[in-house]
This record gives structure tokens, C-alpha cells and sequence, in this order.
């Protein structure tokens, strides 16, 4: 965590506020991500052996 900070604000370009993304949110994409990654990367390496 940078500096406590845990929710940042999501504005547009006139800064009217379209909605907040906490740490927690990144963290679940994130989380999910690696697990596609992984999943490809898995997926590949056993067409490699055939």
C-alpha cells in the first residue's frame, strides 16, 4: 500500500467522476490474470510435448 492510500477516484477529462477502484479490485484482477496466464502457459506446454 503506497502511502495508506486504498480507493483512488476515476474521473473523466472535464474531471466528472465515473466511479472508485479500491486496491482489493486490482488485486482480484490481478489475481485472476495470473490464473489465465498461467492456464495458457499450461495449455501450451502440453502441446509442446505431443
Amino acid at each position: 500500500m503506497i502511502g495508506g492510500v486504498r480507493r483512488l477516484p476515476v474521473v473523466k477529462d472535464g474531471g466528472k467522476l465515473v466511479g472508485i477502484i479500491a486496491l482489493d479490485d486490482l488485486l482480484m484482477l490481478l489475481g485472476s490474470e495470473m490464473g489465465n496466464i498461467a492456464t495458457a502457459l499450461s495449455r501450451g506446454l502440453r502441446r509442446a510435448r505431443i
